[in-house]
């Protein structure tokens, strides 16, 4: 996190009203004010994408003055969710976003997603569950970077819906909204390549030689222009706004 100070530039922010604000004390601050909802961090490579979302994940500590950072200021409880493959997961509900995971052949035992266990995860079923893990924990934003994500578990687009039928999988594009609707967890999530995610943001951040700017406005006129209309994924209702039903909640842990 040392390298963050020589490249943001509090002078290169640059935000329209709808993004700013200011706060008093012995100090008056203007800068960019990320609100409650759904966020996308959008732009060209190696624009500073993944480095405001590392300076929006520092945001969580407490900083030395002087330190660069100090007025990066995030609340306590967002987590960063990552893929982890290989990682071990034990008596996980993941069903919000795995189900009818296939058996191996020659077996009779159906994998169960709402208790699932596995000493091997794949980059999938690990994000799924460091998902429900973190809202285990109590978190309230969920800071996701595309780059470290599993790609499946983030957006399919109508093409492959189309190719393959039987998918396992509901991606966290078609979950964002409902987790923020029914458990009030935000999310910031870092994009450079899939459209699909344009049509669910509440804000949208957009990175340009690592200034940042609001796109919200720019953003829904192009969701309007370029969309297909919401279709039936997996017969669980409109793609992009999947609720968030009883059988996504994290089961209870032993204290």
């Amino acid at each position: 996190m040392g390298l963050l100070r020589p490249f943001i530039d509090l002078a290169g922010a640059t935000n329209s009203d709808t993004m700013d604000t200011s706060s008093e004390s012995t100090l008056t601050l203007e800068g960019l004010f990320i609100p409650s909802g759904i966020t996308l961090i959008c732009g060209g490579g190696y624009h500073g994408k993944s480095t405001l979302l590392r300076c929006i994940a520092a945001g969580v500590y407490n900083k030395i003055p002087g330190d660069g950072r100090e007025y990066s200021v995030t609340r306590t409880d967002a987590l960063s969710v990552r893929a982890e493959d290989g990682r071990y997961v034990q008596n996980c509900n993941i069903s919000a976003f795995i189900s009818n995971l296939p058996s191996l052949p020659g077996t009779q035992s159906s994998v169960d997603t709402a208790h699932f266990s596995t000493n091997e995860a794949s980059g999938s079923t690990s994000q799924a569950a460091n998902v429900i893990e973190a809202l285990e924990l109590g978190c309230k934003a969920m800071l996701v970077d595309e780059d470290v994500s599993a790609a499946n578990f983030m957006a399919r687009d109508g093409r492959m819906r189309a190719l393959v039928m039987d998918e396992s999988i509901t991606p966290l594009l078609y979950r964002v909204n409902g987790l923020y609707a029914t458990h009030g967890v935000s999310s910031i999530v870092v994009v450079g390549g899939v459209g699909d995610w344009l049509d669910v943001p509440h804000h949208v951040v957009l990175m340009n030689k690592y200034k940042c700017t609001d796109a919200t406005a720019k953003a829904k006129s192009v969701s309007k222009q370029f969309s297909h209309g919401h279709v039936q994924y997996a017969g669980r209702g409109t793609v992009h706004r999947l609720p968030w039903d009883a059988a996504g909640t994290p089961i209870p842990r032993r204290p």
